[in-house]
């Protein structure tokens, strides 16, 4: 029988599900984001979550138009918002203000990060939407 982290998540106005957890020991609330290749900080938070590059920055695609500039960070720690390690993973640090404008301009709030498909893969994810939960393998 498989043990599961369970994370509990919460929809915001705008339909997107959001869960609190911390890097590095620090709180933050992050958005996750099946679609998204890649977990990531906003850029204006690399200094509060002591995020260290790795790589100078590259030029990243997302859904949109638009180019992204983002920048692999060296592995961080995350553990769910009581303390509970998770594990250390990688993380790209990308500019999340466009994304935390439309959010804003929406009544929802901001994000420090999205979850993406690589820690959701890494760790074999469920999301239960009936349970509100978020469950991660040991």
């Amino acid at each position: 029988m498989n043990s599961y982290y369970i994370i509990p998540f919460q929809r915001i106005e705008t339909d997107h599900i959001c869960c609190s957890l911390r890097i590095n020991k620090q709180h933050g609330f992050f958005l996750i984001d099946t679609g998204a290749s890649n977990s990531c900080i906003a850029k204006i938070k690399q200094e509060h979550y002591q995020l260290v590059a790795q790589e100078e920055p590259t030029e990243a695609a997302g859904a949109g138009a638009e180019k992204l500039e983002a920048q692999k960070m060296k592995k961080a720690f995350w553990q769910d918002s009581k303390g509970t390690p998770l594990g250390a993973f990688p993380v790209m640090l990308l500019d999340l203000e466009s994304i935390n404008n439309t959010l804003a301009k929406q009544g929802a709030p901001g994000i420090d990060g999205i979850i993406g498909a690589d820690l959701l893969t890494e760790m074999k994810a469920l999301i239960d939407y009936d349970k509100m939960e978020l469950r991660l393998q040991l």
